[in-house]
């Protein structure tokens, strides 16, 4: 006999550019019933989708599946964190970072049908302060990227890509004092990123060898480059090769100080304010998800 998950669906009908509103029927069609008992749920509001998954994992259900983007997986993923509750991913955001490393497809009834095969496994998350990433975090040029495009009205890749184009020419490199393993590492640079996974979304890759269940996080730290390089810069991420730009520096930590010169950074894409110090700490192992 198969196993039947008890499943339950958080949807978040504000994600991305709205590919979710007719999920209800897309389930109905396309979800194997043969291996998931649905049972679905909406968000109400900012960090309900936590809430909602840490009541899941009280009431014995086996999946949760997160129907949204980035931001909604990584407040699923604390409230599922160190249970053996399996996340699922349907990939309806502006990014879709960890979907796209996954391997997910983009178009939702193929994602949904991807799940009819998909295995449970596990993968690593990363504490930073208060805070959980399951992706990339970051401060930085990136970090203010994100408080901007959280501010606009339309979002999508046309959208991030103009507010990128528009900080771009007034943003200097800053300086990062980095402590691990009882070393201290001094650095100016563009952005810092901590990568879990190997890219933002929409297949900009920032960290070309991080892995999901290595046990380390990747330090990412780029130089500002000049217009002539920002389109080599803008082509190797998109390559995945950026590891090749002499304006690239990396280094795989399992925990670390970083002390910067603003209080803002990113989680997962979704701004944040970390405060001059920020703590990140590996979680080897802590998140049960689909993947194959």
């Amino acid at each position: 006999m198969p196993i039947k998950y008890k499943t339950l669906a958080i949807i978040n009908n504000k994600s991305g550019v709205g590919k979710q509103k007719n999920i209800l029927d897309i389930f109905d069609k396309n979800l194997d019933k043969q291996k998931f008992d649905l049972y679905t749920v909406n968000t109400e509001y900012a960090g309900h989708a936590t809430v909602l998954a840490k009541k899941a994992v009280e009431d014995n259900y086996a999946v949760v599946l997160s129907v949204g983007g980035d931001g909604t997986i990584n407040e699923i993923a604390r409230g599922l964190l160190h249970s053996s509750v399996i996340m699922g991913i349907v990939p309806c955001g502006s990014g879709n970072g960890l979907a796209r490393y996954l391997k997910i497809p983009m178009d939702i009834i193929k994602a949904v049908k991807w799940l009819n095969l998909a295995e449970p496994g596990l993968m690593d998350t990363i504490s930073v302060n208060d805070f959980l990433s399951v992706n990339v975090g970051g401060l930085g040029f990136d970090a203010l990227v994100s408080h901007k495009f959280s501010n606009l009205k339309k979002r999508g890749y046309i959208s991030y890509v103009k507010v990128v184009l528009r900080e771009f020419l007034r943003y200097k490199n800053s300086e990062y004092i980095i402590i691990t393993n009882g070393k201290e590492i001094r650095l100016k640079g563009f952005l810092l990123s901590f990568a879990n996974s190997s890219q933002y979304g929409n297949n900009a890759f920032i960290a070309p060898n991080a892995l999901i269940d290595d046990g380390l996080l990747d330090l990412v730290l780029l130089r500002k480059p000049n217009l002539y390089q920002a389109f080599d810069i803008a082509y190797k991420m998109r390559m995945n090769i950026l590891d090749f730009s002499k304006l690239f520096y990396e280094i795989k930590v399992s925990e670390a100080d970083i002390y910067h010169d603003t209080d803002i950074g990113h989680v997962d894409g979704e701004p944040v304010v970390f405060g001059k110090k920020v703590h990140l700490k590996l979680l080897a192992n802590s998140l049960r998800v689909f993947r194959k």
